[in-house]
């Protein structure tokens, strides 16, 4: 695989050289009150094939160069993508592994019908990228270490988020803490990322790294004594993110969450992305990812496990 050290700036070899990427502007988000969460707002642009490289059992990366959608992703946004001719009905939403040097990356890892297919296409197919959408990380609360909890597919929006925190006047150390099923399903290479100062990988099975999960590495940072002046940063599944907030809620790190939900469009109109809001923070009963998120300030959602040891 490229070197995994420098995400979206090698540029994988082509069977031939892709059409130059197009642009079609979107205007505002519906329901956005004319606040769009990106400079310049959602737009179509189809792109290319530029390089695939597969980087574990049923993951990949993929990278389309363009550069005028690149310039405005914003680390823990998200597209949604769809292949052209179209395998599936819904486009699928995909956070943004890297934006740099006019080429975006995407981590995909095969699931079902539609991801198996993505998988599939190779250099110069044709694909549709709409957005970006969603709020993301902030980069103006920065502390002196950045500790970023990835469960399984999770780990995607941690490299821009990595790169860009350590573009900031004065950086802070990034500490990536990430669990994976098994030695097979570890993305390749992501230990020899140079955004990340530190990375402790979690398996299951302990065939890789420690046995556990990315919870527990949270919980032995904290007992170490190792999250003091931390500020934390999380993605993976919705149970994930429930038992770490137990631990995030006892210790009063600020955080922000990166959530996962299924959804059929990015715009609000489906609802498929409603999670429960926190009354004692909302005046609203719920949240919509797409437009609230998928980036959350934890405190805001009402989590169904509280209790949860």
């Amino acid at each position: 695989m490229a070197d995994a050290t420098v995400m979206g700036a090698q540029k994988a070899g082509a069977a031939h050289e892709p059409a130059a990427p197009t642009c079609v502007p979107g205007g505002q988000i519906p329901g956005s009150g004319g606040r769009n969460p990106a400079p310049g707002g959602v737009s179509l642009t189809h792109a290319a094939l530029a390089g695939r490289e597969r980087v574990g059992l049923d993951s990949w990366f993929l990278h389309f160069d363009v550069p005028e959608l690149a310039s405005r992703i914003l680390p823990g946004q998200f597209l949604m993508v769809g292949m052209r001719p179209p395998a599936t009905f819904l486009k699928r939403p995909f956070s943004v592994a890297d934006a740099a040097d006019g080429r975006i990356t995407l981590l995909l890892r095969s699931y079902g019908e539609g991801t198996l297919e993505m998988s599939r296409r190779r250099i110069g197919d044709p694909f549709e990228l709409l957005g970006p959408f969603g709020r993301g990380f902030r980069l103006d609360a920065p502390a002196a270490r950045a500790v970023m909890i990835a469960g399984g597919i999770g780990l995607a929006p941690f490299y821009i988020l990595a790169r860009r925190l350590k573009e900031l006047p004065t950086p802070p150390q990034v500490w990536l803490v990430y669990g994976e099923r098994s030695r097979e399903a570890v993305t390749a290479g992501v230990e020899r990322v140079l955004h990340f100062d530190r990375v402790l990988t979690y398996t299951e099975d302990g065939s890789a790294g420690e046995r556990g999960n990315a919870v527990d590495g949270f919980r032995r940072l904290a007992a170490a004594g190792e999250l003091t002046g931390a500020r934390l940063y999380a993605c993976g599944p919705h149970r994930m993110l429930e038992a770490l907030e137990v631990e995030r809620e006892r210790l009063g790190t600020p955080a922000e969450y990166s959530m996962e939900e299924r959804m059929g469009c990015g715009f609000g109109i489906c609802q498929g992305c409603a999670v429960p809001a926190n009354p004692a923070h909302s005046a609203q009963a719920y949240h919509l990812l797409c437009k609230a998120g998928p980036v959350m300030d934890p405190t805001r959602v009402l989590w169904s496990h509280p209790a949860l040891p």
